[in-house]
């Protein structure tokens, strides 16, 4: 039975341009993966760093193959064209009220100096300065 994975994104105004090309070079990945029918991006013309991605795959087998071998050998899926990578797993699980609390420990890290840093702060994107 075919399936929908939508991912629902918002890009930085500023990185426009590189946030097309690393979506263009992985998508094209993407769509040669086996099991992909098909994958869409819309664009929101009020809001151009709005963009959802849909895509479908033959089955929800097609779509976990697809999503390990996206994953790092822990199942993290990183980000091309991010600043930094964090690959984390779960160290605890603590229940706080009706909340659960989750700590996560840092199995490797990686930055690229040249991508300045994305804060999402006072609900909206700011960026670092020194």
């Amino acid at each position: 039975m075919p399936i929908t994975a939508i991912l629902d994104l918002k890009l930085r105004a500023d990185a426009l341009d590189r946030a097309n090309d690393v979506m263009r070079e992985t998508l094209t990945a993407t769509r040669a993966f086996p099991g992909c029918l098909s994958v869409t991006v819309l664009v929101d013309q009020g809001d151009p760093t709005h963009v959802a991605v849909y895509e479908q795959w033959e089955s929800p087998e097609a779509d976990a193959a697809y999503r390990k071998w996206r994953a790092t050998a822990d199942g993290a899926i990183l980000l091309e064209g991010a600043s930094a990578w964090l690959d984390c797993g779960i160290e605890r699980e603590i229940r706080v009220g009706d909340h659960d609390l989750i700590l996560l420990g840092v199995h490797a890290l990686d930055a690229d100096p040249e991508v300045p840093p994305l804060v999402f702060h006072g609900s909206r994107y700011r960026r670092l300065s020194a």
